[in-house]
């Protein structure tokens, strides 16, 4: 009986510790509960919608606008730099060429008998030409505020068939001038033809002179 008495204590001593320590210590800790939250809407993406053939219709011109007044834009200031070019070209001319000025002066005869004289100027300015048969017949040329080159001489005597001498003055002043007289030799008539040629891409002036039997 003691033996079996001492088995049955060890057995509840035993059975007190491990209840004992079941309740220090929890192996499982009891389980959380669980919010069920509402689920978040997200927004939803704008998708560009393509343009509808009228708009692209619409754009299409205003496309052509501005293509259209860029080009005129770039052909206007296109233009302006041509201009200003041309403006700064014309005053650097305008500064070299300050005064007109007679070259030179050559006498010479056509095929058709008509004595020439020659006029190498620095630009395009013709002369006033007049005739005159009082005394001796001749043909004046005023070349107004225009310089004679210092190497043309005053007389220049010339065997023509209607021009006999080529007579230089210079005539200072307010007005300023280069005058230039042809001599001619008198016949019967005293009648000439005298026809003034321009030519411009050369700078030269020239006056046929031929007498009319």
């Amino acid at each position: 009986m003691k033996a079996s008495t001492i088995i049955i204590s060890s057995l509840c001593l035993s059975l007190f510790l491990l209840y004992g320590c079941s309740k220090e210590e929890d192996p499982f800790p009891p389980v959380q509960s669980i919010k069920i939250v509402k689920p978040i809407k997200m927004p939803e993406l704008q998708k560009n919608k393509p343009a509808s053939i009228n708009q692209q219709i619409k754009q299409k011109p205003q496309e052509k606008e501005i293509k259209e007044e860029k080009i005129a834009t770039v052909n206007n200031k296109r233009k302006e730099r041509k201009e200003s070019v041309f403006n700064e070209l014309q005053a650097q001319v305008s500064k070299t060429i300050k005064f007109k000025e007679i070259k030179d002066i050559q006498f010479s005869k056509t095929k058709n008998n008509e004595d020439m004289v020659t006029f190498f100027l620095n630009g395009n300015h013709t002369p006033q030409i007049f005739p005159t048969k009082k005394g001796t017949p001749r043909v004046v040329c005023d070349f107004i505020d225009t310089r004679l080159s210092s190497r043309i001489a005053r007389n220049i005597k010339v065997n023509g068939n209607s021009i006999q001498q080529i007579r230089i003055g210079l005539h200072k002043g307010p007005n300023s001038k280069t005058r230039v007289v042809l001599d001619l030799a008198p016949h019967k008539n005293d009648d000439y033809q005298v026809q003034p040629v321009l030519f411009k891409d050369k700078n030269l002036f020239a006056i046929l002179v031929k007498k009319i039997l």
